[in-house]
């Protein structure tokens, strides 16, 4: 289940008592302990209690899991259910969290580059079109491939206020170079394709 401030990572949930399931788990916070300050010394976890409505639901549905969070990075946090077994803690469970930290810090950094891009294009985009405006749009990509993973995609969007033909969606390069350098040459290429092509639809007309 993924939200906009946290990803869950579901695993097998089963029918233990909440003791036995709490046992399991502070044995797996254990664990994570061990290795956490290797992934990232920012890093904390702890066994917490959540809840949550499914779709369509009218209860809550109770659950513990870890909860992992970042001493610096807000962004940076998410929580995790486990599968109870000795085998998964002591020999997948390093690994689930560390392939989670990984997807979790490049969100985060796109998230980072992104806002710099919009914040160096709202710069320039009064000089292009006064009525033009810059946001970041974030997208779950669903491969056409069932046995690969969802991913956040994320496109900087472009509108404008009278003419919906000026309007489009953009993948940077998240370079310092591309941002400061060359995104604004080719957002005004972008704009002038554009606004030609616009103008020549309304002269068909």
């Amino acid at each position: 289940m993924e939200g906009e401030y946290q990803i869950w990572e579901k695993h097998n949930r089963d029918s233990r008592s909440e003791q036995e399931q709490k046992s399991w788990y502070e044995k797996a916070e254990a664990k994570v302990q061990s290795f956490l300050s290797s992934v990232d010394p920012n890093l904390s976890a702890e066994v917490q209690k959540f809840s949550v409505s499914p779709e369509g639901a009218s209860t809550k549905e109770k659950f513990i899991a870890l909860f992992f969070s970042h001493a610096s990075d807000p962004t940076l946090k998410w929580t995790l259910e486990i599968e109870t077994t000795d085998d998964y803690i002591d020999n997948r469970l390093e690994q689930v969290v560390r392939a989670v930290y990984e997807r979790k810090r490049q969100q985060s950094e796109r998230r980072l580059r992104y806002a710099k891009a919009q914040e160096k294009a709202q710069g320039f985009l009064s000089s292009i079109d006064p009525e033009l405006s810059v946001r970041v749009r974030e997208y779950t990509a669903t491969p056409a491939d069932p046995s690969q993973p969802q991913h956040e995609v994320a496109k900087l969007f472009f509108s404008h206020k009278s003419v919906p033909g000026l309007s489009w969606l953009m993948e940077i390069d998240p370079t310092d170079d591309y941002i400061d350098n060359r995104l604004e040459t080719v957002v005004r290429n972008i704009y002038a394709q554009k606004k030609q092509r616009s103008e020549a639809q309304s002269e068909a007309l």
